[in-house]
This record gives structure tokens, C-alpha cells and sequence, in this order.
């Protein structure tokens, strides 16, 4: 008797579009090969870009999500309970996506993320040089990404914290490119001038 069985990779992965009906959409299973612009063609009224400049030369853009116009959209890392309150895609001058970048709002104690991101790429912790008494930032390289975890402590209602993922390969082929002036308040440690 022959026996066959189905080896599907258990990994779910994200839609190919943007949108409630789409499904969620987990910013941890990004992989830098999606297309921005089929990403957003469902959602045309639900995004805007802003261009960012460099010595007046154009460098990329950012491409915001509105959740507010779409609340039933789940944009999430990690949890499904962490849900991104404005993540913000971001391609280069020729439409390139490498980076993405959102804050969250919870009413949870966001060390309980910074725990599950630590079990899952703990082996890639980055130790960094503290220079802000009042944020908790960690990092992780792994061989394809470097993700920033920020973290504050609470504020009058929520917990605030901020989450960047940049494709690493696209960091190693362009050092000279200003990552951080999109990395929305999770700045990335890219050079040993940070790091322990």
C-alpha cells in the first residue's frame, strides 16, 4: 500500500490584497515581495502616500493605511489582539517596497508583545546601547529582516508602542539610503555605533 500525504507548509499566509474582505493581515509574515500597488487596489480611497525628500531629491514614500476608514480591516503583528493603529508601507523612488513601520495602541501592557516577538526570534536579538530612559527598544536581525520594537510606558488611557520591519537585504544594498527618516519613532540600529 502506497501512502501519499499533503506536506503544506503550515506558515498562513497574507492576502494578496488589503481590505476587511481580504482577510487579516499579518505585518509578521510580510516578505518584501508583495506589490504596493496591487497590495492597495482594493482599498482606493482608504490610503494616501506622502513623498519624503532628501537634499530636495526624492527618496521614497510612504504609504499610509487609513484604519479609521476601514475599522473592519485587521492589520496585525504577532497576535491578532495587537492590531496596527497606522502602519505605514514605505517603497523607494522606484516603487520598491522594503520597509514597513506602525504604532499600536493597546489596553494591554505591551511587554506582553515584546514577550512573544522575544520567544519567536530570540536566538536574533540585537543588544543596543541605551540612550532613552523612557522607551524600552529592542531588535532582531534575522537573515531576511531587522524589526525595532518601542515600547513607552502608559499613557492617560493605552499603552503606546511602535513596530519597524525593514528587508535586510535592501539595508546591506543600500547603507547610504535614510531608513530612519521613515521609521515612524522605532529607530533602527544599523551600524555598531549602537549596538553593545
Amino acid at each position: 500500500m502506497t501512502l501519499f500525504q499533503n506536506c503544506q507548509s503550515q506558515t498562513k499566509k497574507n492576502p494578496k490584497y488589503l481590505g476587511s474582505k481580504y482577510g487579516s493581515f499579518d505585518l509578521g509574515e510580510v516578505t518584501f515581495n508583495e506589490k504596493i500597488d496591487t497590495l492597495f487596489s482594493k482599498v482606493k480611497n482608504e490610503y494616501y502616500k506622502n513623498q519624503i525628500k532628501e537634499n530636495g531629491q526624492l527618496v521614497g514614500s510612504q504609504v499610509f493605511y487609513d484604519i479609521e476608514a476601514n475599522k473592519a480591516t485587521n492589520i496585525f503583528f504577532i497576535d491578532e489582539n495587537y492590531k496596527a493603529t497606522k502602519p505605514i508601507f514605505i517603497v523607494d523612488k522606484n516603487n520598491i517596497f522594503f520597509m514597513i513601520s506602525s504604532s499600536f495602541k493597546t489596553d494591554f501592557p505591551p511587554v506582553k508583545i515584546f514577550e512573544r516577538i522575544n520567544n519567536k526570534f530570540k536566538k536574533y536579538n540585537v543588544k543596543l546601547k541605551s540612550t532613552d530612559k523612557t522607551n524600552q527598544i529592542y531588535q532582531w536581525e534575522t537573515p531576511e529582516k531587522i524589526i525595532v520594537f518601542k515600547y513607552l510606558e502608559k499613557g492617560a488611557s493605552y499603552y503606546l508602542s511602535y513596530l519597524t520591519i525593514l528587508d535586510k537585504q535592501y539595508s546591506i544594498k543600500n547603507l547610504d539610503f535614510p531608513f530612519n527618516k521613515f521609521s515612524n519613532s522605532a529607530p533602527l540600529c544599523l551600524d555598531n555605533s549602537c549596538k553593545k
